[in-house]
């Protein structure tokens, strides 16, 4: 009779998981953090363009991607997409002053809409799969 396997949390595997799951939120929140600052930048060429909103969305989808194909799972995406929305959350409620960082205009709803569908986009994609057809 064998006794009990190694156990999980002295192995060398579980702290790196854990650590880079910390690093996921953390990265996510800080996105959200920058963005919800940028998101209101626009450019005036005749019409007011959110190019603040737009700029962070991109941002937001690439870092998305590479910590899911860093990850090799939908995870990767997943714990990015926590910390962006605990930190868009904290950014969208009036403190006792009244003032908010992302207002209840264009490029505030452009940035929340378009940060949650390229969010829920984002992490649907294959990992695995794009993680195995990539260069050798």
């Amino acid at each position: 009779m064998t006794g009990p396997g190694p156990n999980p949390i002295a192995t060398a595997r579980l702290p790196l998981v854990v650590g880079a799951g910390v690093g996921f939120v953390a990265l996510g929140f800080v996105l959200g953090a920058g963005g919800s600052f940028l998101q209101a930048r626009t450019v005036g060429l005749g019409l007011r363009w959110p190019i603040g909103s737009v700029f962070a969305l991109v941002v937001l989808a690439a870092v998305t991607i590479s910590a899911g194909l860093v990850a090799r799972s939908r995870l990767g995406p997943g714990l990015v997409s926590v910390g962006w929305l605990v930190s868009v959350l904290l950014f969208t409620s009036a403190r006792a002053e009244g003032d908010v960082i992302i207002a209840a205009d264009t490029p505030g709803y452009l940035y929340l809409f378009g940060g949650a569908l390229t969010l829920a986009v984002v992490s649907t994609l294959p990992y695995p799969a794009l993680q195995a057809a990539g260069p050798a």
